[in-house]
């Protein structure tokens, strides 16, 4: 993954570092050497507007104090040093997530609900229409200019469907057979770490939802995402050079009585809000 576009200044000075701070606000983020913040930037759980390297400047405790909430450039630098790796950590779950995702629904070969499957593909599709004032015209222009065609869209459009919902019958499927139970933890939890990712209040957030009727969609999304990890820790994983991973650092453990999980996600989620 590519980062959100961004400006990029390199200081010269504290004082100039400064001054772009002071000009842009929380929109800036601020590089303290190395590439430490680059893979924050890549999965885009920050997308600052402005990106101040103080690499070159004489950055001293005054400045960390000014720019930051800590006391001397060496806190300052350990937390960027920190936030990096917690990021790492969220992205190797990602990885493995989708590892044994993708092995879960290449073992199983099942009907899928036409109607449902015609319906999210005219969603896709409607999507695309919705940005070009509905013309088809002005989609199979744009579509041309990709390298692409219409035929290929829909195509494409209609795998990514009947993948997403074979997904989601599995997960269910197999939520049931292990009798994955949703805690009211794991529900706050979802919505703090969701509501943190828009700026607003997870009452506000709860609210919003109730209304749209969209808490049962949060429900079963949670409820996938707790049987995915109780599906990696029943599996054996390993890295690139087949060192076996404790899947717990990053899933928890799940509780044989309720089938839930302890020790969730959410110091991952904590990590992707430390590097917002």
């Amino acid at each position: 993954m590519k980062p959100a576009p961004f400006d990029y200044l390199r200081a010269m000075t504290t004082q100039d570092a400064l001054d772009a701070l002071a000009e842009t606000g929380e929109d800036a983020r601020v590089l303290a050497g190395g590439q430490s913040l680059m893979a924050v930037l890549n999965m885009r759980l920050a997308q600052p507007r402005l990106l101040i390297d103080i690499s070159r400047t004489e950055a001293d405790d005054e400045f960390a104090q000014l720019a930051s909430e800590f006391d001397t450039i060496d806190e300052l630098r350990a937390n960027l040093s920190d936030q990096v790796s917690r990021t790492k950590r969220v992205q190797q779950a990602e990885e493995i997530r989708t590892a044994a995702l993708e092995a879960l629904v290449e073992q199983v070969d099942m009907p899928l609900p036409e109607a449902i499957v015609q319906a999210q593909v005219d969603s896709t599709v409607l999507n695309a229409l919705h940005g070009l004032d509905h013309d088809e015209a002005k989609l199979a222009e744009a579509l041309e200019k990709q390298g692409s065609s219409r035929e290929k869209f829909d195509t494409d459009a209609r795998a990514e469907a009947e993948k997403a919902i074979k997904t989601q019958l599995v997960l269910d499927a197999l939520g049931d057979d292990l009798d994955i139970q949703v805690g009211q933890q794991d529900l706050t939890e979802r919505l703090v770490v969701t509501s943190r990712q828009y700026g607003i209040q997870p009452q506000e957030l709860l609210g919003y939802l109730q209304q749209q009727n969209q808490l049962p969609a949060m429900f079963a999304d949670v409820r996938r995402g707790l049987t995915i990890a109780a599906a990696v820790e029943a599996a054996t994983v390993k890295d690139s050079d087949g060192n076996v991973i404790d899947t717990t650092e990053f899933f928890g453990k799940r509780s044989p009585e309720d089938g839930s999980v302890e020790e969730s996600d959410l110091d991952d989620a904590d990590a992707t809000d430390d590097a917002e």
